[in-house]
């Protein structure tokens, strides 16, 4: 048994929460209690045994309220003397190192004590926090809440001929994503092959992140970077670079750049002018006294300089070429060499280097730079994107018939147990909460969603998220996808590539697909005890981790 030492509990939820919106159920029905309570058991007072002090992580909104957290001065010596761990607790969330350093700095000004090996950080993560001077349990109520569904009527569905699969696919998107307008914008051709669901910019979305009244603003944003991330994957896209004041070096003499930078400005020139021809050329008139009247020849046809210069110049690389050539000297002399340009100006964001004869010419050259007007941003839309605008959203919402979970009305579908439509598709094509690389690694409900129906999978989400599924005990379905989409880091990529794998199976022929469906029982039916397993074994799995870290 591990006991929490909850009298600080008071402290911040009292003022702190009173400030959430009522309407917020996720967080207001669990204040009340822990969720676990077959191995914690509540303390108003110091026990003789050892004992954590939570603090619950219950939502993101919660590092906007830290100032509300403290550590109960009754608790300290406990905690120094290691009978006490504080309990960060958020297993709702992907809370991330970042995050984790963010409340221990917080902490940490109103108790300068405080120690980072003194925590017990529990979330969503999947990331790997090994190397950490606190302990981090990877832990997920969208994991383990399965355990606890009515699976008996879930079976009796089952079995039903009315509910067997009808569908090739189902695909459900609530909250506007770039990676699910991407999804979408694939799926949607097939749409009367499956079922496809995405809300409309004026469908209602009772989030207090993101509005009480329509999802618009979220919506829009998030056309734009599916907008802008499609543009940027075109072969072609440059982002362009704009010139301004702080971004230029100031004049000087080109040699001023130092001979490294010298060397690479003016390398033709200096390899060649100033090192390549007067050795050559030093050579060549030590071995043919003529040399010298020949060359002098060359540049001066007529004997001397003269106003027909430009008659000449054009062919004069040229001759100068052979002339090198036949002493057996590679030549690549052109009549830019010739030039002596001596004032720099440098644009440090693209490594442009501006040069002129005189100092006045390069301040022209400067001021005609910025003065010009930036140019403008690459407007152009991709394929997807347009076909967005002509056609998918003309369509939104797309919802289910006779679907009890009203996702269009703003219904949280963390916990949808309207099991009928997951029942009537062969494969779930997730779309995850997010899909970027860059944040710590995370699987919802989402993803264990089809393992509780017993269905195969493809999931469009970060990279990596197959293979962590995989330390977890759980399998995938490389028998009837390629799967190799897991290891893309370019996060466009790897999220047309899992389109691609559902596009072709909805392509295919319903016997096809329903043979291929029948090939994944095994794993299915692996993938459910694995999840209910774990979510049984969850509480007693933490209760023994936090206990090993005293």
């Amino acid at each position: 048994m591990i006991y929490y030492y909850v009298k600080n509990r008071d402290n911040y939820l009292k003022d702190g929460w009173s400030q959430l919106p009522t309407l917020y159920s996720e967080i207001n029905s669990d204040v009340q209690h822990f969720q676990f309570n077959k191995h914690f058991k509540p303390v108003y007072e110091i026990p003789q045994e050892r004992f954590v002090v939570l603090l619950d992580l219950r939502h993101r909104l919660v590092a906007q309220h830290l100032m509300h957290y403290t550590i109960p001065e009754e608790t300290h010596e406990a905690i120094k003397n290691n009978r006490c761990k504080i309990l960060l607790f958020g297993w709702m969330e992907n809370w991330s190192d970042n995050e984790f350093q963010q409340i221990f700095a917080t902490l940490k000004r109103k108790h300068e004590w405080l120690e980072q090996k003194y925590f017990v950080y529990v979330s969503c993560s999947l990331e790997d926090f090994h190397n950490k001077e606190y302990t981090h349990i990877y832990a997920n109520k969208m994991e383990w809440q399965w355990h606890e569904c009515n699976y008996k009527k879930v079976e009796r569905n089952s079995k039903d001929k009315r509910f067997q699969p009808a569908f090739k696919f189902i695909c459900l998107n609530r909250r506007p994503s770039w990676h699910r307008f991407l999804t979408v914008s694939h799926m949607f051709d097939h749409r009367r092959d499956g079922m496809l669901t995405h809300l409309s910019p004026d469908s209602v979305y009772n989030d207090y992140q993101y509005g009480y009244k329509t999802a618009k603003r979220h919506y829009d944003d998030h056309y734009e970077v599916f907008r802008d991330m499609e543009v940027k994957s075109l072969p072609k896209y440059v982002e362009p670079a704009e010139a301004l004041e702080s971004d230029w070096t100031g004049i000087g003499h080109i040699e001023e750049l130092g001979e490294e930078k010298f060397e690479d400005l003016i390398i033709r020139r200096s390899k060649y002018v100033y090192e390549t021809m007067k050795f050559a050329f030093d050579w060549i008139v030590t071995h043919d006294r003529s040399a010298h009247r020949k060359l002098h020849r060359l540049m001066w046809p007529k004997g001397k300089a003269s106003k027909e210069h430009d008659n000449w110049s054009l062919d004069f690389p040229k001759k100068i070429n052979e002339f090198f050539n036949s002493y057996g000297f590679h030549s690549n002399y052109q009549e830019q060499d010739h030039h002596h340009m001596v004032w720099y100006w440098k644009k440090e964001s693209t490594g442009e280097i501006f040069r002129g004869r005189t100092r006045e010419e390069m301040m022209e050259v400067r001021n005609k730079h910025l003065t010009l007007p930036p140019p403008p941003k690459q407007k152009s839309e991709g394929v997807l994107a347009k076909r967005w605008k002509k056609m998918v959203e003309q369509n939104l919402p797309l919802l289910i018939k006779e679907d009890k979970h009203k996702i269009h009305n703003g219904d949280n579908p963390n916990k949808d147990v309207d099991s009928v439509k997951y029942l009537k598709a062969m494969i779930h094509v997730v779309t995850e909460t997010t899909a970027e690389h860059n944040q710590d690694l995370f699987a919802s409900e989402k993803t264990f969603k089809p393992m509780f129906y017993k269905r195969p999978f493809l999931i469009a989400g970060q990279k990596g998220l197959y293979k962590k599924l995989h330390t977890l005990g759980y399998k995938t379905f490389s028998n009837i996808f390629n799967e190799n989409f897991d290891n893309t880091t370019n996060d466009w990529k790897r999220i047309t590539e899992v389109c691609n794998e559902a596009v072709k199976w909805a392509k295919r022929t319903k016997e096809q697909c329903s043979d291929l469906f029948n090939e994944t029982k095994d794993i299915c039916d692996s993938n459910f005890k694995n999840l209910v397993e774990r979510g049984k074994n969850a509480e007693k799995n933490l209760h023994d981790k936090i206990l090993e870290t005293f």
